[in-house]
């Protein structure tokens, strides 16, 4: 043993003048200061950019420590795949060099060959994005994923390969992943073993071998059967795949399942005479654990025993017995006494003086009844209700409010009780003084309009902490991000609350910078321009969060992720990391419509949303059809000069044909749209010239058919809350409108249109849904004798207004019985849907209009009304509508009904 002692203290003696010169240098190093940084190994960034993000400056003293974050600054930008620091002396101080090499970034990904999966379907499963440091390990990963997802959907022999081109001038790689898909496998031998409840074809029928194979269809088919044995009372029924044998010349799969269908279990309740028994079975555990023993019958029934105490029966006793009758056969039965059930009829407060039953009884755990609720007493919930009163009177002052036991009193029948609850608020503590004390930064009536209160008002002690947490986010957001607040509160004697916060706002934190990842296509420019906060702007969480928010607005990217670098580390200087993901910029799309009145429209829009890299979106649109022809093209900008505001302008030609005219038009528009939520707000100016080919002048109006060149001045608010653009269940949409027209060539005519429209959707159960939909529109003069021309005039009748009706039929008429439009219409769509599956619906729908010249040409009675029966199949690229309408108040010579089939949006 002292043999080791004595080579460890030789050790330590020849070790130590190293050490100590070591020690000496370091603490020379800390003395020295920077007096010089020096960068190389770059291509595409300046090393002034290097030395922006860096901790380290030139002038500072030289400390191990902040060289140590400067790299770990330079590997959270993301971009570098080797970065070496070296601190060397001079006579004049200490020369720190870095030498950095730029990583090789995916410029963008591809996707060719993905058929029959859309391309975001595989693009969900790569991990690897544009912007991403490019290495051949991560693309041979995603080489496995694509494999092994096509393997999961059924396609053996799946073969990727990648192509890739070098883009130097952003040091960047395009990679395109080809995918040659494998054969779809299908069943071929099925073998189903130990069934004895199902016949074998039922186990065909759930795997649907008619369908490719793949191994989450043969799960879910495999879940269901069993769904299907526990509700047959067989809940420990198990099924086993036991061969899964592919042969590649056939292209077939061969399986065998093996069945443990366990024992039958045979569940009987007793008691409960006003209780349901699908709602006893459905709160049955054994059914859903699929385990059946004593200890788990007793499990239920002392589940069952807290369901129905919940559900009133505060008396409820349930237990169950466990007996084995013929083999395999299990006999459960659960004996309930739910006892009587207490509804409360009549729920007060008493002493109540600055609040309402309704600032309580809608939180309670006891409730009055009524049609919604049961309202059942609940004795072991009168504590948390007593709580939750004793918290609304400490957010109004009232801290030491009594509340003496509930007074329970059966009514005269004595099926049901009034209760009430007696209650002592006590005095009143209203606020005496707000004070600010330490590092304040900022004036007090600004600190006093951000907290919100103010003195006389009621101490809201509960919520105190959270004005803490307000003040907090003000300084963050205005510069402080380090500030810390200590909140205290204090009572006199006369129960007046004084309020005091002692602030220490700390340095102000600066954005030194941007830092950009991902960007190969975009200019930078464009993304600043859509940042909220700017180089050298004091720091704010909260413009940070807004700069992502109008970056992702932008619409050429997938993702966008803002962080920040130095924050954690508390500097003064913080950078700002934007990592984004381009999207691919050019679309191609192909549209078809029909409907039985306009017939068939196609259309083909080219799109590029990001032109010239400037993060705008520019479209191409050719529309071609019976009805209708137009070429148009647009130009959008979604944060016009860096705002919140979506700017579009765009210009056309079209011919369009209406039962009552034809014309061609061409025009321009520009229009600048606000989205605030659900909230939408639109100005536009439009611009249009029509040449008339053909048609009827109103009856009233022979000049109403003429060619013109007019302008249009519109406004409109919008809100919406549905669920759902093409299949809603539920929310509601509002759209006002008003628009003001000059006419330049023709009559010189000049009137307003002012239109409303509004869709409620409601479903009292998942599967049916009510909407209704009511439109109201009005043409109003400016001037006297003003002629509108025909193609501003409204119409009625046909697929999007009344159905039943052929398009455009109804209203006013001129002398061969002709509809030539009119100034003022009102519409109401009832449909009633059922759904019968995801995808198909049956829908019942009735449908009201009018349509005349003056508010007085308007009535219930000549109205025109229709009601019919339809089918809904919800595609992903629109619903297709076959309906049946039926005309509830024909004239003579009318055709009874209609029918209509739409392919594509509507109404």
């Amino acid at each position: 043993m002292f043999r080791y002692y004595y080579y460890i203290l030789i050790a330590i003696i020849l070790t130590m003048p190293l050490a100590i010169d070591v020690l000496a240098n370091n603490t020379k190093n800390q003395m020295e200061s920077i007096v010089d940084i020096h960068v190389t190994g770059l291509k595409n960034i300046s090393p002034e950019s290097i030395k922006t993000v860096i901790p380290i400056k030139v002038g500072d003293p030289f400390d191990i420590i902040e060289l140590d974050k400067s790299i770990g600054y330079l590997r959270k930008w993301g971009i570098f795949d080797s970065i070496l620091a070296q601190p060397r002396h001079t006579g004049q101080g200490i020369v720190v060099d870095f030498h950095l090499r730029e990583a090789v970034v995916i410029a963008s990904i591809e996707i060719a060959g993905n058929y029959p999966f859309v391309e975001n379907k595989i693009r969900k499963q790569l991990s690897l994005h544009a912007g991403d440091i490019y290495t051949q390990q991560r693309v041979d990963d995603q080489i496995e994923r694509i494999k092994k997802f096509y393997s999961r959907q059924g396609f053996i022999d799946t073969h990727v390969y990648v192509s890739k081109n070098n883009v130097p001038e952003v040091n960047g790689m395009d990679l395109v992943f080809h995918i040659k898909r494998g054969n779809i496998i299908r069943y071929g031998n099925i073998e189903i073993a130990g069934n004895t409840i199902f016949p074998k074809g039922r186990f065909i029928s759930a795997i649907n071998p008619l369908k490719s194979y793949s191994r989450r269809r043969l799960q879910n088919a495999i879940k269901k059967i069993k769904a299907q044995y526990s509700k047959k009372g067989y809940p420990r029924a198990r099924i086993k795949v036991t061969k899964r044998q592919v042969n590649i010349k056939t292209r077939r799969i061969d399986i065998a399942l093996k069945v443990y269908e366990g024992h039958l279990v045979r569940v009987q309740y007793t008691g409960g005479k006003y209780i349901q028994r699908k709602f006893l079975k459905d709160n049955t555990l054994l059914f859903q654990d699929g385990i059946v023993d004593e200890f788990e019958v007793e499990t239920s029934a002392k589940h069952l025993e807290s369901v129905l105490r919940k559900k009133g029966y505060l008396q409820a006793f349930v237990t169950g017995t466990f007996v084995k009758g013929a083999p395999n056969i299990m006999e459960v039965t659960f004996h309930i006494r739910e006892g009587q059930i207490k509804p409360i009829r009549f729920l007060s407060i008493e002493g109540l003086s600055d609040f309402s039953m309704s600032d309580f009884e809608n939180f309670f755990h006891n409730r009055r009844h009524s049609f919604s609720h049961n309202g059942a007493f609940l004795n072991d919930k009168v504590h948390a209700d007593n709580e939750f009163i004793r918290y609304i009177f400490r957010k109004k002052g009232y801290l030491n409010a009594t509340l003496s036991p509930w007074e329970i009193y059966p009514t005269k029948q004595g099926f049901a009780l009034d209760v009430v609850i007696p209650a002592d608020m006590g005095y009143q503590s209203l606020i005496s003084s707000i004070t600010f004390s330490g590092e304040i930064g900022f004036d007090k009536t600004k600190l006093l309009s951000i907290i919100n209160i103010d003195e006389g008002d009621p101490f809201n002690e509960p919520d105190f902490n959270q004005i803490k947490d307000q003040l907090l986010s003000f300084y963050a957001d205005n510069g402080y991000p380090y500030a810390d607040i200590l909140a205290q509160w204090n009572s006199d004697v006369d129960h007046n609350i004084q309020l005091h916060f002692e602030i220490f706002a700390g340095k102000p934190a600066y954005i030194s910078d941007v830092l950009f990842v991902g960007d190969v296509m975009t200019s930078q420019r464009a993304i600043r321009n859509a940042m909220a906060i700017k180089k050298g702007d004091l720091f704010s969480y909260q413009k940070i969060i807004d700069s992502q928010l109008n970056i992702r607005r932008l619409g050429a990217f997938s993702s966008v992720n803002l962080s920040t670098i130095g924050l954690e580390d508390e500097r003064d200087q913080i950078l700002v990391k934007i990592h984004v993901e381009e999207q691919r910029p050019f679309l191609l799309d192909l549209g078809v419509n029909y409907s039985t009145d306009n017939h068939v429209n196609g259309s083909l829009t080219f799109s590029n949303r990001n032109a010239f890299g400037w993060a705008k979106i520019n479209t191409l649109q050719i529309t071609a059809g019976q009805e209708l022809s137009r070429v148009e093209i647009a130009w959008i900008d979604p944060s016009f000069f860096g705002s919140s505001f979506e700017m579009n302008t765009n210009a056309w030609v079209q011919y369009k044909q209406k039962p009552a005219y034809r014309f061609i038009q061409t025009g321009g528009a520009l229009g600048w749209l606000r989205r605030l939520h659900r909230f939408a707000v639109l100005f536009r100016f439009e611009l249009d010239r029509n040449y008339f080919i053909s048609g009827d002048s109103v009856a009233a109006d022979a000049d109403s058919l003429r060619n013109n060149t007019i302008s249009r001045i519109s406004t409109s608010v919008s809100y919406d809350s549905r669920d759902s653009f093409s299949n809603p269940k539920k929310g509601f949409f509002v759209l006002g409108s008003a628009d003001i027209f000059n006419e330049y060539q023709g009559n010189e005519a000049n009137f307003a249109k002012i239109s409303w429209e509004g869709e409620y959707n409601i479903s009292p159960v998942s599967w049916f849904t009510i909407s209704t939909a009511t439109r109201f529109d009005r043409l109003q003069m400016i001037g006297s004798n003003v002629s509108v021309p025909s193609n501003e005039l409204f119409f009625l009748g046909g697929d999007d207004t009344v159905r039943g009706f052929e398009e455009d039929v109804l209203g006013p008429k001129d002398a061969n019985d002709h509809a030539v439009g009119g100034r003022t219409r009102w519409i109401i769509n009832h449909e009633w849907r059922l759904h019968l599956s995801d995808s198909f619906q049956f829908a019942g729908f009735a449908d009201i209009g009018a349509l005349a010249n003056s508010f007085s040409g308007l009535s219930w009675i000549n109205s025109r009304k229709s009601a019919g029966v339809g089918l809904r199949i919800i595609t992903p690229v629109g619903p297709i509508r076959a309906d049946y309408g039926i005309k509830l108040n024909p004239a003579d010579n009318e055709p009874r009904g209609r029918f209509h089939f739409t392919f594509g949006y509507v109404f």
